[in-house]
């Protein structure tokens, strides 16, 4: 019997100590674990109705990483537009890129556009600014903008 009282208080005295050296840590229990090394993809279609709809509507996205629009292939008959709100200094959370094909080269910064006839998906640039970012994504066929309102959230 004080064998298994002796095993019993000593794992009640390690799960203690445990959680107090979690508690007191001032770092998290796990910062020894690599950053994410995620991407996220936010698939882009035509509801029945015929206006674009995104899923996830909100995803999240670690810091220094891309984000890809996958565009249905039925959405290549008109132009795809996503803009970011301007939010304080910046436009979007994604560094400037001349070399990436859907950067609005006009805006620069927190705009990417996708031609009709393109069946490519967009890619971001890579993510320099954290926090919540709104952003549209704006369908433009036969003259008439349809239009969707999702965010992604970017965390270090």
């Amino acid at each position: 019997m004080k064998t298994i009282a002796a095993a019993l208080v000593g794992f009640a005295l390690g799960v203690t100590a445990v959680v107090i050296v979690q508690n007191l840590s001032p770092q998290p229990f796990l910062a020894g674990l690599k950053a994410p090394m995620c991407e996220a993809v936010v698939r882009i279609w035509l509801d029945d109705d015929g206006k674009p709809t995104v899923k996830p509507k909100d995803t999240c996205l670690a810091l220094n990483r891309e984000l890809t629009w996958d565009v249905d292939p039925r959405m290549s008959a008109g132009e795809v537009v996503i803009d970011f709100a301007q939010q304080g200094a910046y436009k979007g959370p994604f560094l400037k890129a001349d070399n990436n094909p859907h950067q609005d080269q006009l805006v620069g910064r927190g705009k990417y556009r996708r031609a009709k006839d393109d069946n490519r998906s967009i890619r971001s640039n890579t993510a320099d600014e954290t926090g919540r970012w709104n952003y549209t994504v704006t369908y433009i066929v036969d003259g008439k903008s349809l239009v969707a309102d999702p965010a992604v959230c970017i965390r270090n």
